[in-house]
């Protein structure tokens, strides 16, 4: 590496000379097993054995910072931008379509000259922070350390103290912090603090007096956005107050950073925090058109509450006792049965001479009846549980990132889960089917109504045929909805909390007439609306595929294991001739096959936006996985059937 850093400054100076250097250590790190920080202990000895490459590369990073503009990038760069999600969502694609033009002295402009490649950012945090800092510290010394504070830095510390005040006192999120007890507002003493830090500063090498009280201030507006972070159960959240949370936590670290820059404790000090604003700065400068990663930052807090939602829900829907698996058996059972009666009622709907879009409107409003007769009885409906399910084993996800042993207890949930999920299907299937021909019987004989014709049933089995048919594609498609279903239902709860809908209906004026029962029925929606407000967006959703799917064009339409196999027993009364073994087999198939994608893609997408939103590892899940595939083969019964003593327990 000697020989390559020796020509980069032999023949440039400035921020070529550091694109040089740059591509110097892409290229060790690249050959080295130890990766970056391999590259940089190579530099480090390079540095500390040659004195003119030293020198060069200290004057050449002196150069940099002495022609660029820094303010700007200290106070805005890696932090959301103050406006709203979907304008910067609208403003990052306007980017990247025609790259905004900047000030040429911004150091950002000289990042991005120097670490031109678009993954460039992901090496130099690939890099620890002890390994930047041992580079750095060879071109700092005590001087540099003490003094080390010009006027972008002191404006950067002051221009973000008085956004931080600003932002401290926004409407929304002060009617959120007013609702804790005994609350008040550091915010606005951040900028009389930092602004007196500063004074003390310029009149002399600056006391730690005003240092520590910034600190403290600081700390103090910090709790108060973790507070109400941590709290989101009790107090709600909204997209806007999400991304404004997260700013606010961005600022006050930076500013914290940035104190530390102007008043260090010590070299060490000051080399780590300048260490962690040049990681930040590459990253960010390299990122700032980054759609995923804007999605990602302001949607976190949002998705962490309505995937708890669901986690709450979804421990009804977890049975870890053998009176419990039979009580799930006998209420997926009533399901199957109500599902039966609205599966005839579908396919007289279907007789009808109505438009696509009456036909449409009719068909959601036949399933949200059923979904929300369904939750309000207390029935099972199998494929309705992955959406709470999947939650509910993140939760528990979240536990195995601090607390030693938890995977095995995960994975105790997640056999629990499937356990369940098993006696829903099979409860689902005794009954739908069976109760189908009944109601296929009754009609026929008690009425002379009969559902359908043998051209009709051989429409009802061909519908659900593996591979003549694309039942396991649109049972997928139904698998997605049944993922939204869940998303609404729990945007829908954080919304009860976040804008206290109880309380409000309970003191409704317009319902005075009520009396007492005003209190009842306020309680009665803030329990239930979220489950049946997702209840009938899920009809909604199932109801209107097949006539989007027709209006298109396209192969567009859904499969649902409980009304696919009250379709089949619809079939087998109608039209019995038609059942040959083959054709029994190819329709049992058709319907396991139906039930595991609705599972699995609901039960995917659930489960990734859970693990998302609570930042747990892939390297946990792959663990997770190893753990599951023993239990497997050492103990597979336990996956289908209870114990007589439960081994396991949710709480």
């Amino acid at each position: 590496m000697y020989d390559e850093i020796r020509h980069v400054f032999e023949v440039s100076s400035g921020t070529e000379a550091l694109r040089g250097v740059v591509d110097v250590l892409r290229e060790a790190a690249a050959e080295s097993e130890e990766g970056t920080d391999g590259a940089l202990r190579e530099l480090v000895d390079v540095l500390q054995n040659a004195q003119p490459e030293r020198a060069a590369l200290e004057v050449a990073v002196r150069q940099v910072l002495r022609e660029s503009r820094l303010v700007h990038a200290l106070a805005e760069s890696g932090i959301l931008a103050d406006v709203s999600v979907f304008k910067e969502l609208r403003n990052r694609l306007a980017r990247r379509a025609l790259p905004a033009r900047e000030h040429p002295d911004d150091v950002r402009g000289h990042i991005r000259a120097i670490f031109y490649r678009s993954d460039d950012w992901e090496w130099v945090l690939d890099a620890s922070e002890e390994s930047w800092a041992a580079v750095l510290a060879l071109l700092v010394d005590e001087h540099d350390a003490a003094g080390h504070a010009d006027r972008e830095l002191l404006g950067a510390v002051l221009g973000l103290a008085q956004r931080i005040g600003a932002l401290g006192i926004d409407e929304e999120l002060n009617a959120k912090l007013y609702e804790v007890e005994d609350y008040e507002s550091p915010f606005l003493d951040l900028s009389i603090e930092a602004h007196e830090f500063l004074e003390d500063h310029r009149a002399g090498p600056g006391s730690d007096d005003s240092f520590r009280k910034l600190l403290a201030k600081i700390r103090q507006c910090r709790d108060i956005v973790l507070y109400l972070r941590d709290n989101k159960a009790i107090y709600g959240t909204s997209l806007r107050l999400t991304a404004l949370s997260r700013r606010l936590l961005q600022q006050l670290d930076r500013l914290e950073l940035l104190a530390h820059l102007v008043h260090p404790q010590s070299k060490r000090d000051f080399v780590q925090c300048s260490v962690r604003l040049f990681r930040s700065l590459v990253e960010s400068t390299q990122t700032a058109n980054s759609v995923s990663r804007l999605v990602k930052e302001s949607a976190d807090l949002l998705a962490f509450q309505i995937t708890e939602e669901s986690a709450r829900k979804g421990q009804k829907y977890i049975t870890d006792s053998k009176r419990g698996y039979w009580a799930f058996l006998r209420a997926s059972m009533q399901g199957g049965a109500i599902v039966a009666v609205f599966a005839f009622i579908k396919v007289f709907l279907d007789k009808l001479p109505l438009s696509l879009a009456a036909e449409a409107l009719a068909f959601s409003i036949n399933y949200s009846v059923c979904f929300v007769l369904l939750y309000l009885t207390g029935s099972i409906l199998a494929t309705k549980q992955p959406a709470v399910l999947a939650p509910a084993i993140a939760r528990k996800m979240d536990e195995a990132a601090s607390e030693q042993g938890a995977l095995e207890g995960v994975a105790d949930v997640i056999i629990l889960a499937w356990r369940s999920q098993f006696v829903s299907f099979l409860g689902n299937l005794i009954c739908a089917v069976p109760v189908a021909w009944l109601i296929g019987y009754g009609l026929d004989h008690w009425l002379s109504m009969p559902a359908a014709d043998t051209a009709k049933a051989a429409q009802l089995l061909g519908s659900v045929h593996p591979w003549e048919s694309g039942a396991f594609y649109y049972a997928g498609v139904a698998g997605v909805f049944l993922f939204l279903a869940g998303v609404i239902a729990g945007a829908t709860q954080n919304h009860v909390i976040y804008a206290d809908i109880e309380q409000r209906l309970a003191n409704h004026p317009g319902l005075a007439f009520l009396g007492d029962r005003r209190q009842k029925l306020a309680a009665f929606v803030a329990k239930n609306l979220a489950m049946i407000n997702g209840n009938v967006a899920l009809g909604f959703f199932l109801g209107c595929a097949g006539s989007i799917g027709i209006i298109l064009g396209l192969p567009f339409d859904i499969r649902h294991i409980a009304f696919s196999s009250a379709n089949v027993g619809m079939a087998i009364y109608a039209a019995p001739q038609l059942i040959t073994a083959e054709v029994a087999t190819v329709a049992a198939l058709g319907v396991i096959g139906i039930g595991f994608f609705n599972f699995l893609i609901s039960f995917l997408l659930t489960m990734s936006m859970g693990l998302e939103s609570r930042q747990v590892t892939f390297r946990q899940t792959r663990s997770l996985a190893f753990i599951l595939l023993k239990r497997l083969i050492r103990q597979p019964w336990e996956w289908f059937v209870p114990y007589h003593t439960s081994r396991y327990s949710l709480r």
